[in-house]
Formats: structure tokens, C-alpha cells, sequence
């Protein structure tokens, strides 16, 4: 009978070709495969590439170690030596060898860190970062000798460890470099940015583990707070104002940062508003994403003259509705609105970023660098005798004459020229200082920031008590500002009597304690009993007037108190 050729190919393929590999194993020319396959341990060199390895330094079982090229020569043509012959067969078409290869690490990431014990303060996680003194103080290449020197050439490999309450949360490696302006010049303690790349063992801090609300971080910011000098919390005290009246900010986690087993000092890690850090937000690559003060690309900067100056210069069609058919008006003003209430006189920092995947997408800012919030820049170049809360308000961002910001040059042009924006700007302000910047949010913020500086051992006790001053009158100076800068009349005090166990809805903001707001001549309050506080609600009193209505919209002309009346059971 005559045979298929498919009956001798599988004859081949399964019955003689594994006998005579079951022969050729024993053969000494593969004993070392053979050995190396079965072995406990892995080739370092293998872990450098694959989802396996990957998962092995996740879980920190290994370490970088430099790459002497001994064993792997590197695969990333950048060799920079001789080799000794392999021990193994490397397979380097399957694996990806470059300058670090992984070591098994059995050592405490405390013992290492700390060597004679660490002892941390109440609340205030550890950020530990270690490299050679020679990456940072050697003549030529340390980092901390040349700190005006930028770029991935000024990047060096160390190991960070953070740290919390005692326990390790994260050890890896990480690309350290010098961060900042011209405080990497004049700070003895240094700003950094932890770059987490794939050579260095992970790409990224896994999300939730630094930030609650962040996703995984590419690059990590680990900022100086004592900037200006006696002001250590401006930037994130700053941010969380800015959160509550609606602005888009980095979240921030205060540290105490250690360099080489010696405390640095305290410091606030974010995620760095870069291109790399905001890849995974985007599902495409040629988003808008646009630093005033700072790098970007050519076709950001195309995209942004078209999707910003184009409206913002129109000369024959300027309205509140064309410009706000490419740029996200709530969040705009919101975003200068926030340089205004905690005067940050370094403003126009943010970035300008746009979905260009999304056809109804609209340009919105991020907020960035508010370090001068607080702090009276002018008042101390030009000595001005005033208190901090009376420090430039509006003028930051409406100028009557000279424009020298993108979006100072819009909103001075929507004030002035379309009355639409100008009563919803005013509206918007007196909704935030009503409703969301409230005394009991500014001071609880305060009071936080007041805790974690006196466990740290430093309480700046002017500063708080500065801080406490600026949060309990910067609203009311804002409003009469307002008066002043807009020709407004007002403001006009709203006092809102709430029985007690009763619930109100004020503005669309519930209220179950007596409110007070101010409000512009000409403005509105919105009353109504809260959905399960309906039944039994009777009319309102109005500076003693009767109103049935359940629904109230009262505008102002002078003071005014409300009486909400129940029914008696």
C-alpha cells in the first residue's frame, strides 16, 4: 500500500525527531542548556524583556544591577565594551538586554535604606531615594553639580522606597533627574522628577498606590515646598482651593523626602503634567496638549492657534457663544478664577489640553505651579504696606491696558465686550465664594496643614496664623474689589433661617443649618425644600413678607432674610 506524504512528515515530526532529541541531550555540548532550563534561578539577562519579568519586579524580587557585559552584551546598540564568551546560549533574538540586568534581592528595603534605624513622623509618609554620591556630586556628571543642566543625558538610575506609617508601600528603580526653574539654581534642597521607565524595571507606580484619584504614574514630581522661602504649603493648600471651586489640579501627598539615608526635608509629590505622564488619558497620540510656559510641539502650537487665538483676536465676530464653541467656558473662567482668589501672582502657568479624537471636545486648562499663591510678590518688590488677603485680586487676570497672558487677553475681552459673560463671570463668583469656598472648607484646610507642619517639628506659626487671616477675609475684599473694578452694585448680605431637622436646597446646594451668602444687585437666590423635606413645608418669609410658593427666586436689591415656615405636627 502506498504511503501519503503526510504519514512520513508526521513520522518525522513526532516520533523520530523527539528521539533523537531525547540523544542529543545528553550530548555535552547542551548539558549547560540543559542545566540553565532546569535550574532554580533565571538568567538575569531574560528578565529584562517579557510579562513574566515584568511581574517578578513588580513584586520586587529583584534588583537592578549595572550590566559589566560579562555574561549579556547589550542588545540596544549601545554596547560599550568587550565580552567574555557566554556561559549560556542567550537566545538574544528573544530578549532584549540593555545597560541594567536584575539581580535576586533577599535584602529589607528598610535595612538597606536605613541601616541604623528609621524613625518616621506622625502622618508624613517617606519618599527614600538612593544612588552614588558620584551621580550626584562627581565633577562631570553628577547631577546636583551641573543643576542647570536639563534633559534624559542628566537622568540618573537610583532606587526609591516610600514608606508609610512603618511599612513599605513601594521599592523600585526610577531615573532621578533635577527639576524646576530657577530654584535648581538657588535651593540648596532640590526639586526632582522620578522618570519610571522599562529599563529601569517598571513603567509606572501602579495606580492608587501614591494617589487616590490618579492612574498609574509615569513620572513623579517630587516638588520643594519651603518656595517662596516661610511659605511651605502654598502650592498644595493652592490646588485643594482650587479643586473645591472646580478647577482641574494634580491630587499632591506631602512627604519627607530623604537623599542617601539623610533627611532632605519636606516636599509634595504629583504627577508631572507632561506628554508622557498623559499618554494613557488619551486613546490617541496627537492630542492637544499645550504649556504656555513651557515645552511643546510645533502642532500643538498650530492646534492651539486655531482652537484659541483664532476667537480670542476675532475682530468681526467676537461672542460669548463663538468662543465658547471651541474653548470650555466654565472651566476657563473657573481656572482664572482660582489665580484670583489665592493670588498667584506667577500666573498663567497650566496646561492647555484638547481630545482631538472627540468631534465635541472643548479646550480646557490644567492647573500648575501655584507656588506664589498667598504670598504678595508686589507688596514686597514695591513695599506695600497691606495685609496678605488684600493682595492683587481681579487686576491678575483683567487688564485694562497691557495683556501679557493667552487667557488674560480672553477674559479682559469677554468683560468688556460681551454682557453675557460678564453676568455669568459675576454669577459663577458669587455662587464659588458662596457655596463652595465656605469659611468652614478654608480653615479646615488650614487647620490640616496647620497639623502636619507641627508633627513634622516645624509649625510656621505666622505663616498659619497669615494663611488663617487670608482665608477668613480674601472673599469679602474680592466682592468689594468686584464693586470697584466692574461697577457693581452691592453686595447685598442673604441671611436663610432653616428650622432645625428641616433640609434646603440654596443655589441647587443643600443646607441644613442657617446660611448666609452675598449676592450683586440684580442677582438671584434659588429656594426650595429639599425632595424628602416637602411635606409640612407652609411659605417662606421674605423681611417678614409671605410667599407660598415652594419654589423661590428672589432678587436683590438690598439686604435681605428668608424664613423657611413649616407646618406644626
Amino acid at each position: 500500500m502506498k504511503r501519503s506524504p503526510l504519514f512520513y512528515l508526521f513520522i518525522v515530526f513526532f516520533i523520530v525527531a523527539p528521539l533523537l532529541f531525547l540523544g542529543f541531550e545528553r550530548i555535552p555540548f547542551f548539558r549547560p542548556l540543559k542545566n540553565a532550563l532546569q535550574s532554580d534561578t533565571v538568567s538575569t539577562g531574560v528578565l529584562n524583556y517579557g510579562p513574566m519579568g515584568e511581574i517578578l519586579k513588580q513584586l520586587g524580587y529583584f534588583r537592578l544591577v549595572d550590566n559589566d557585559e560579562k555574561r549579556f552584551f547589550r542588545t540596544d546598540n549601545e554596547s560599550t565594551g568587550e565580552t567574555e564568551p557566554l556561559e549560556l546560549i542567550p537566545f538574544q533574538k528573544k530578549r532584549r538586554v540593555d545597560e541594567y540586568l536584575y539581580k535576586i534581592d533577599d535584602r529589607d528595603p528598610l535595612q538597606q535604606f536605613f541601616p541604623k534605624g528609621l524613625s518616621q513622623k506622625k502622618n508624613w509618609p517617606i519618599l527614600a531615594i538612593k544612588l552614588s554620591n558620584e551621580d550626584l556630586y562627581d565633577s562631570k556628571k553628577g547631577i546636583l553639580t551641573h543643576r542647570d543642566k536639563q534633559g534624559r543625558d542628566w537622568e540618573r538610575k537610583a532606587e526609591i522606597l516610600l514608606i508609610k506609617e512603618g511599612e513599605v508601600l513601594f521599592h523600585s528603580s526610577a531615573g532621578l533627574r533635577v527639576h524646576g526653574g530657577k530654584r535648581r539654581i538657588v535651593k540648596p534642597f532640590q526639586s526632582y522628577r522620578l522618570h519610571f521607565r522599562k529599563k529601569y524595571g517598571i513603567s509606572s507606580i501602579p495606580a492608587g498606590l501614591v494617589f487616590e484619584n490618579t492612574g498609574p504614574v509615569k513620572t513623579l514630581v517630587v516638588q520643594i515646598t519651603d518656595w517662596p522661602a516661610g511659605h511651605p504649603i502654598n502650592n498644595p493648600l493652592a490646588y485643594d482651593v482650587s479643586a473645591k471651586m472646580g478647577c482641574i489640579v494634580p491630587e499632591t501627598k506631602l512627604v519627607e523626602v530623604y537623599l542617601n539615608g539623610v533627611s532632605a526635608g519636606m516636599a509634595y509629590v504629583t504627577e508631572h503634567l507632561s506628554r508622557r505622564q498623559f499618554d494613557q488619558y488619551f486613546t490617541q497620540k496627537d492630542y492637544l496638549f499645550y504649556k504656555y510656559r513651557g515645552s511643546f510641539t510645533a502642532q500643538d502650537q498650530r492646534l492651539f492657534l486655531r482652537r484659541f487665538w483664532v476667537y480670542a483676536n476675532d475682530r468681526k465676530e467676537f461672542s460669548l457663544n463663538k468662543v465658547a464653541s471651541s474653548i470650555d467656558i466654565d472651566n476657563f473662567t473657573r481656572h482664572v478664577f482660582s489665580w484670583v482668589f489665592n493670588g498667584a501672582t506667577d500666573a498663567c502657568q497650566g496646561v492647555g489640553i484638547l481630545d482631538t479624537a472627540n468631534p465635541d471636545a472643548k479646550l480646557r486648562w490644567i492647573n500648575w505651579d501655584m507656588d506664589q499663591s498667598y504670598w504678595d510678590f508686589f507688596a514686597e518688590t514695591y513695599h506695600i504696606d497691606r495685609k496678605n488677603w488684600q493682595q492683587t485680586g481681579l487686576e491678575l487676570i483683567y487688564k485694562k491696558g497691557e495683556n501679557y497672558c493667552d487667557r488674560s487677553v480672553l477674559f479682559t475681552r469677554l468683560i468688556k465686550e460681551s454682557r453675557e459673560y460678564r453676568e455669568y463671570y459675576c454669577t459663577l463668583f458669587s455662587e464659588i465664594l458662596n457655596h463652595r469656598l465656605t469659611e468652614d472648607f478654608l480653615l479646615e484646610r488650614v487647620n490640616y496643614y496647620r497639623d502636619m507642619l507641627a508633627a513634622y517639628g516645624k509649625p510656621h506659626e505666622e505663616y498659619i496664623e497669615m494663611l488663617t487671616d487670608f482665608m477668613q477675609n480674601r472673599a469679602g475684599f474680592l466682592r468689594q474689589e468686584m464693586v470697584k473694578q466692574l461697577h457693581l452694585a452691592g453686595p447685598y448680605n442673604c441671611t436663610v433661617q432653616i428650622p432645625v431637622g428641616e433640609e434646603l436646597l440654596i443655589d441647587g446646594y443643600s443646607y441644613k443649618e442657617n446660611y448666609k451668602g452675598y449676592y450683586f444687585e440684580g442677582q438671584k437666590v434659588v429656594l426650595e425644600p429639599a425632595k424628602k423635606h416637602r411635606e409640612g413645608f407652609s411659605h417662606w418669609l421674605i423681611d417678614g413678607r409671605k410667599n407660598v410658593s415652594p419654589h423661590l427666586q428672589h432678587v436683590f436689591k438690598n439686604n435681605t432674610t428668608i424664613q423657611a415656615v413649616y407646618q406644626e405636627n
